[in-house]
């Protein structure tokens, strides 16, 4: 009993000493709070002129201040070129970065300062990705039964399997915004080794548009030199046709042709450019890309603030000193 007696008395100290040190936390909250009313109660119409000061240079700035514009382009790179396009615009950001007016100057034209920066991102359809062929199905049911879910569709090793990518361009001021993207874009187009590309298969998709239409020359010709002799046998430039032969096989064909030349005439429309352009829509007021002046009064009465508390930290510390 009496060794528990100074354990117990010890206990009974530290509990005090404890509760003693929260009183006295509590107290300097207290006192911290009614110190920060009085000074805003003190200091009330001095803060009310510098927010209304702050306001005014925010509406001010509002006006004038040049605005930053969003121009989209959605392209269809050709000719396996997307890995190209996403260089190209890292490799024009970096120029942005270090200023190298002559090689923006041939990107952009004579507005190149307007060019604040550009964005790339491929427009994630994984539907259009998975079907394109049998060999990428597997693929992506062994990475999702590796990561369990579908996040690995959005990663950049991914961006190049996807048709569809967007482009930004960001442009300080709502003038020369079409210019500038038309410019951009020719810029993009304009690689050598690509358009050397683009234009063999140009040439062989016209050739092969002239070969279907001789084709159904020839099937037409064929079909009514039958109908004209039902039991003769035509056989010229290398097709052979006997009246044996249903002419609704021949009318197959003949709409085959067709459905090749639909193929062939909308890549004429998509591959002529080395990047396809899809949609474009200039000048966007986008407010993510700008400055909120609205936080200018705020700005303003807390430098006051600052200021205040910095006087008063001074005259402490010389207090101490």
């Amino acid at each position: 009993m009496a060794e528990n007696t100074p354990t117990q008395a010890n206990e009974e100290i530290d509990l005090g000493v404890l509760f003693d040190k929260i009183k006295s936390l509590v107290k300097s909250v207290l006192k911290g709070i009614v110190n920060v009313v009085q000074f805003f109660w003190k200091h009330k119409f001095r803060l009310i002129i510098v927010g209304v000061i702050g306001i005014a240079v925010g509406l001010y700035l509002a006006k004038t201040a040049e605005k930053i514009y969003l121009n989209e382009l959605l392209i269809e790179p050709n000719y396996k070129s997307t890995q190209y396009v996403y260089d190209k615009v890292n490799a024009i950001n970096k120029k942005i970065e270090s200023a190298d007016t002559i090689y923006l100057q041939d990107v952009f034209g004579v507005n190149y300062k307007k060019v604040k920066g550009l964005e790339i991102e491929p427009v994630v359809d994984v539907y259009g990705l998975v079907s394109e062929s049998e060999e990428i199905q597997e693929t992506f049911k062994v990475l999702f039964v590796e990561n369990g879910n579908t996040s690995f569709f959005e990663e950049d090793i991914n961006k190049i399997n996807y048709t569809q990518h967007k482009i930004r361009i960001l442009v300080e001021g709502e003038d020369d915004n079409e210019i500038i993207s038309s410019q951009f874009f020719d810029y993009i187009n304009s690689n050598l080794f690509y358009q050397k590309q683009s234009d063999v298969i140009y040439k062989r998709i016209e050739e092969q548009l002239e070969e279907n239409e001789l084709m159904r020359k020839q099937i037409d010709s064929v079909i009514a030199y039958v109908q004209k002799k039902p039991n003769s046998q035509l056989t010229q430039q290398g097709i052979s046709f006997s009246a044996s032969q249903e002419v609704s096989e021949l009318i197959n064909r003949k709409r085959a042709l067709f459905a090749s030349d639909f193929d062939l005439l909308d890549r004429l429309a998509k591959e002529k450019n080395v990047v396809a352009l899809v949609d474009k829509t200039t000048a966007i007021m986008d407010r993510s890309y700008n400055f909120s002046f609205r936080i200018i009064p705020v700005v303003f009465v807390l430098f006051y603030c600052l200021v205040f508390l910095t006087k008063h930290l001074v005259r402490k510390l010389s207090v101490y000193a």
